[in-house]
């Protein structure tokens, strides 16, 4: 972290952020059935955020999965602003604390998808899924433990959808 004093003209100071301060889970062994490769395998969804933002260190970080095959899919695919996609699997995400469940969080928070095998990860998009309009986001692609990413942040916890467009669409 870069600080310097308001209105100073000094120069800025640079500051290490202890991990010990950082809120990092990634959940792993999630079922989901790949339509692409007609294969089952298990991704790994991760959420990583300041304490401030999550309020308790041994919160739980909650994900749910449906692909093509569960009755939610369906549900949330007729949502979609766009039906015009290759692929598409959705995640509800929360977090369990003291208080309960919740999908509020008190800030940003980056959150991890793993890349599902055969799918094209440079076209892949994350997507709130919403009654009203959808909302995209900026996403990146990082690499993790071998493990490829689509990453993205938020402020809050909905029912996601990692999307694979037919090319040149959405």
């Amino acid at each position: 972290i870069t600080l310097a004093a308001k209105g100073s003209t000094d120069a800025t100071k640079s500051f290490a952020v202890p991990m010990s301060y950082t809120f990092k889970q990634f959940v792993s062994n999630i079922e989901f059935h790949n339509f692409r490769t007609g294969e089952t395998e298990k991704l790994t969804v991760g959420m990583v955020a300041s304490l401030a933002t999550v309020e308790e260190a041994t919160a739980e970080f909650i994900v749910d999965c449906f692909d093509a095959s569960e009755t939610e899919h369906t549900n949330y695919f007729k949502l979609l602003d766009t039906q015009n996609v290759d692929h598409a699997v959705f995640f509800d995400l929360s977090l369990k604390n003291s208080k309960g469940t919740t999908k509020q969080l008190n800030g940003c928070a980056k959150i991890y998808l793993q890349v599902p095998t055969g799918w094209d990860a440079h076209e892949l998009q994350a997507i709130f899924v919403s009654e009203k309009e959808d909302e995209e986001f900026i996403e990146k692609l990082e690499t993790v433990d071998g493990i490829e990413y689509v990453t993205f942040i938020t402020n809050h916890f909905s029912p996601y959808a990692l999307v694979d467009p037919k090319t040149g669409t959405l």
